[in-house]
């Protein structure tokens, strides 16, 4: 018989878990050394998709994770922010009170989502090539 009908379906999906964080991780590396990394786009300069959040503590660069799970019918996989309640404004722009300034209009300047268009095709040719290795 075939590779795949020698091989159990937890072998399956152990190998397509493996193959779906490593997509995962390569649009991660697009947040954290794109985006969250270097020094802060000017302003009036360049496009949101192109900037820079200024790093200061590191703090939310060092949170954005990784996570593949496995399902009853598959394997999912997930890029997300781990605790760090100024993430999403960061990424939708919008207006916070800030203490001693009060409100305070936080430019749009989003990392995930140019990061996902960007690597998305990337990420999926490396599944790719990652399942049709496991049946060879």
């Amino acid at each position: 018989m075939g590779k795949i009908m020698d091989m159990d379906i937890s072998e399956l999906k152990r190998k397509l878990a493996w193959a779906v964080e490593r997509g995962c991780r390569i649009v991660r590396d697009e947040i954290v050394y794109k985006h969250l990394s270097g020094p802060k786009m000017p302003r009036g300069v360049g496009d949101e998709w192109e900037a820079t959040l200024q790093p200061q503590s590191g703090y939310l660069r060092g949170a954005i994770k990784t996570k593949t799970s496995e399902t009853a019918t598959g394997v999912v996989g997930e890029i997300y922010v781990a605790n760090v309640e100024y993430a999403l404004i960061h990424e939708t722009g919008g207006t916070k009170l800030m203490p001693g300034r009060g409100m305070v209009k936080i430019p749009r300047r989003p990392y995930m989502k140019p990061s996902l268009i960007v690597k998305a095709d990337e990420a999926v040719r490396l599944i790719d090539r990652s399942i049709k290795e496991a049946f060879r």
